[in-house]
């Protein structure tokens, strides 16, 4: 036995903190530490002056009448402020009147954004400057019809996006389920299309490729339809980041989304990967805000741990997640479908198989990841503000890591546990 010092989780906007017991056996995941080369406005400032495969933004934008930025919404943690002002400022000496620049928060089949959210994201300046809107999945009047996608999938975007005479969009390069990383053409692919587009490209023919998969981006096809949506939708320039577990931007790369995309994917890939010996009977992941905001995005992480390339948790083992999901399973449309899939108390394979045989709305495809993820491991929830949230969508509950480990260890019989604090952007993964 050895003593052990305290693990701090994020938990919302604190930390939860976790004092093992000496008779555990815990390995302790952390990237890296990689220190800016620069300050944030600098390094905003050297990717916009030497962007990758396209012109600069000021070039691009000469002689356009109006120009859309999408930016992302509350669920990530893009720091939009700082590259939307530069390009605000690059706009404006191109001749762009304010009046001719929308600022388009994508959210994707999520709930809207809030004033307070806005300005959180944008600061107050150019929320009463500019027009700041959502994007508007569900409404038909505001979503421009693009055709079909060459396996019949019915294209729409927001009509405030595609119809710009310059499209511009930011966006965070970090490891994503689907699309191996987010960022580049997603923000727009994804954030601002119609819900039927939503729905069919994270149906289960996506979901069941063997490309589709965090981390991957060969022959992923979810990236692929991804481009294609982006390339009809008119995306000509992105600013996007990679950042550091505090929030941190550790570099920023502007221009094409293409050339963007693939330079910040290689580039966190090779800082998340971190090697472990072999996968583990108990592992604790977590995220903090705002990706613990509410359930549907706080399930991201057990999905992470159990589908990466080499999954760290072993087949009937243990996840624990500290979340606060102070809006319960979350208030979107996607997210009430979620819930509600996973509310029906179906077993498992049930939810699974039911999804096959009638598919199901964008949204419930995170239930499906979930119920795949339940028949790998256990999934326990700690601290959510609403106690009862997980047994009603069928998972565990606990008021603390400390309760959770110890059912957790008499559940497997073993005292190895992983504990990886930033589970969403630090990718262990077994050298077996």
């Amino acid at each position: 036995m050895k003593e052990h010092a305290a693990i701090h989780f994020p938990y919302g906007r604190e930390l939860m903190t976790w004092q093992p017991a000496p008779e555990l056996d815990v390995t302790l995941v952390s990237k890296a530490v990689v220190r800016p080369s620069a300050s944030p406005e600098e390094l905003v400032a050297q990717a916009l002056a030497n962007p990758l495969g396209s012109p600069a933004i000021g070039e691009l934008a000469r002689g356009a009448r109006t120009a859309t930025i999408v930016v992302t919404d509350a669920t990530r943690p893009c720091p939009d402020r700082l590259l939307v002002q530069p390009l605000l400022d690059e706009l404006a000496a191109a001749g762009l009147a304010d009046s001719a620049i929308t600022l388009l928060v994508a959210i994707g089949m999520h709930r809207p954004s809030t004033l307070e959210e806005k300005i959180e994201k944008l600061g107050a300046a150019i929320v009463d400057r500019y027009r700041v809107v959502d994007s508007a999945p569900l409404d038909p009047e505001l979503q421009l019809d693009l055709g079909s996608s060459a396996d019949g999938m019915p294209i729409s975007i927001d009509r405030r996006a595609a119809e710009a005479d310059l499209l511009i969009a930011t966006g965070i390069v970090e490891p994503h389920q689907y699309a191996g990383f987010s960022g580049g053409w997603k923000t727009v692919a994804i954030g601002t299309a119609g819900q039927a587009t939503i729905t069919a490209l994270h149906g289960m023919a996506y979901l069941e490729h063997p490309g589709v998969r965090l981390g991957v981006t060969d022959k992923n096809p979810f990236l692929e339809i991804a481009r294609w949506v982006g390339e009809r939708a008119g995306l000509k320039f992105v600013v996007n980041v990679a950042l550091d577990t505090d929030g941190r931007i550790l570099r920023a790369m502007a221009g094409h989304p293409e050339s963007v995309h693939r330079d910040l994917s290689d580039w966190v890939r090779d800082h998340a990967i971190v090697p472990v010996d072999s996968a583990f009977p108990i592992v604790i992941g977590a995220a903090g805000h705002p990706k613990d905001s509410n359930l549907y995005q706080a399930t991201r992480i057990p999905t992470y741990l159990c589908f990466g390339r080499r999954p760290v948790v072993e087949r009937g083992g243990v996840i624990i997640v500290p979340a606060a999901c102070p809006e319960g399973a979350g208030q979107g449309t996607g997210e009430r479908l979620f819930e509600e899939m996973l509310s029906r108390g179906l077993e498992p394979e049930a939810i699974v198989a039911l999804a096959q045989r009638e598919g199901y709305p964008a949204g419930g495809q995170r239930a499906v990841m979930v119920a795949w993820a339940q028949q790998f491991a256990t999934l326990a929830f700690v601290g959510t503000v609403d106690p009862d949230l997980p047994k009603r969508l069928g998972m565990v509950g606990f008021r603390t890591i400390e309760e959770s480990v110890e059912w957790a260890v008499q559940r497997t019989g073993s005292h190895r546990v992983l504990a990886v604090p930033q589970a969403l952007t630090t990718l262990p993964e077994t050298c077996e």
